[in-house]
């Protein structure tokens, strides 16, 4: 069925949906980004000539319960030479560790910033929806389902972007955002599910210093979801001092990719 919902923010939905799984409830938080990118050199006659392809994704794990952080998880890969980097995070009395190995963790010094839940709803709070369709299903496993396709003018969805820093304002300014999609689903946990692409052309400088046009492509695809934990699975944390004290998340991100070059081992 549709329905009007002119007063209503993505913030709206989003806690409607969630609010079965409790407020105090341990939660684990499972975001996955995907981004695919092409750039091929475009004749003066308009056609396009096969370019480069690549892609790059991350994806997070992170548990949560009243105290705040327990454990996360954390991977990136890509088309690079160094395709992947994997992080770890764990909170054990009271204090901080973290591990680019999965075995040997290190003391780290603050609170890790990597996801809060109010922070995301206040940036859907300021993503007006036109309009929402909601069907009503069963999923797999035969619990309820609740699926929702929101409406959205290109100015709330770029607004929805800011959540995670992923602007298309900060592409280059003839890559338009020409397509997108955002889906809510709500059965056992709650899912985000959004997608959007970038399309235009490009002038790069080649090795004779000469402009080149290029046509770009690049699409996204990000998928958010709240699932209810009943207890948070304990982490062993076997400590290294040899490991030095870190106290940002980029300072943990910069030893998991110096453990791959040459001088390091990369992650198995």
């Amino acid at each position: 069925m549709a329905a009007s919902t002119k007063s209503l923010t993505l913030g709206d939905l989003h806690r409607s949906l969630r609010g079965e799984l409790g407020e105090n409830a341990p939660c684990r938080v499972i975001l996955v980004f995907e981004q695919r990118s092409t750039l091929a050199p475009r004749a003066p006659d308009g056609e396009v000539s096969p370019g480069l392809f690549t892609k790059r994704a991350f994806k997070a794990e992170i548990d949560f319960d009243p105290a705040g952080l327990r454990r996360a998880d954390l991977q990136s890969t890509g088309m690079t030479t160094t395709p992947h980097a994997h992080v770890a995070f764990v909170h054990d009395e009271d204090a901080y560790f973290y591990s680019i190995d999965g075995v040997h963790f290190g003391h780290y010094e603050t609170v890790p910033d990597l996801f809060d839940l109010r922070d995301f709803e206040k940036v859907l709070d300021v993503v007006s929806v036109n309009d929402v369709t909601i069907d009503r299903g069963r999923a797999a496993d035969g619990t309820s389902l609740s699926e929702l396709d929101v409406d959205l003018d290109v100015r709330a969805f770029r607004r929805l972007l800011r959540a995670f820093g992923s602007d298309p304002g900060a592409a280059p300014d003839d890559l338009e955002l020409n397509s997108y999609n955002l889906h809510l689903a709500a059965g056992g946990d709650v899912t985000v599910d959004y997608w959007w692409q970038l399309a235009g052309d490009e002038n790069i400088e080649n090795e004779q210093g000469a402009l080149e046009t290029f046509s770009c492509r690049v699409t996204c695809h990000v998928t958010l979801r709240l699932v209810a934990l009943t207890a948070i699975p304990s982490t062993a944390v076997p400590l290294d001092d040899s490991l030095p004290t870190l106290n940002t998340v980029d300072d943990v991100w910069a030893a998991a990719r110096y453990a791959q070059g040459p001088r390091g081992v990369p992650w198995d």
